[in-house]
């Protein structure tokens, strides 16, 4: 009996180290999700792509922003800006006003280059593709992407929008620009509310 009293006591021994060590992993495991989550909150997404990550859309491009509604190059902020209005169409100048050739044009996709006229002239700073209420803007960093193939329209729900407009945002040759940042399109203003009627006099 004395052995078995013995046995109890060690096995009581042992059930109780084990719950201790089940109680310490379990407060560890709490403050591992606790810091994972202030670390998840704290640090912040960004709001860009990496082409890398996709390289069959824009793979000349450094980078990618998806953003609301409509957007321009910004007024006086690029060298010169050329917009191209509706789905853009297969375009190839020798020497014009056009400063963009267009290609492989589709309702949602296009290939770009500079006109071979304006290559000592302009640089690539971003292209802003504009599709249901969204726009996708290229960002180009390197003064020799003169050209990019797939620029794609963003996406609309579970379809791919149709393009709606493209503008390009150059910089003059050989000198840096801006960091592309496409300004929002300006909303018109909203009406004043009607004056309040007032009330008549008593007499």
């Amino acid at each position: 009996m004395a052995d078995m009293a013995e046995h109890a006591k060690l096995g009581d021994l042992h059930m109780s180290d084990s719950s201790r060590r089940r109680t310490r992993f379990a407060r560890r495991l709490s403050w591992l999700v606790v810091a994972a989550l202030t670390v998840t909150a704290l640090v912040p997404v960004p709001a860009f792509a990496i082409h890398s990550q996709d390289p069959t859309s824009a793979p000349n491009a450094e980078s990618h922003i998806i953003v609301d509604g409509s957007q321009t190059c910004g007024k006086d902020v690029y060298f010169f800006d050329f917009k191209i209005d509706g789905t853009p169409v297969n375009d190839v100048l020798p020497s014009d006003n056009d400063p963009i050739d267009i290609t492989n044009a589709t309702q949602f996709s296009f290939d770009w280059a500079i006109n071979a006229a304006f290559l000592e002239t302009y640089d690539m700073a971003a292209v802003i593709v504009k599709g249901g209420d969204d726009a996708i803007v290229y960002i180009y960093n390197d003064p020799g992407d003169d050209s990019d193939t797939n620029l794609q329209s963003p996406s609309n729900g579970n379809n791919q929008a149709e393009i709606s407009h493209v503008e390009f945002c150059f910089n003059e040759k050989g000198k840096p620009g801006p960091t592309p940042t496409p300004t929002p399109t300006a909303s018109p203003p909203a009406s004043p509310p009607p004056a309040p009627t007032p009330a008549p006099t008593p007499a």
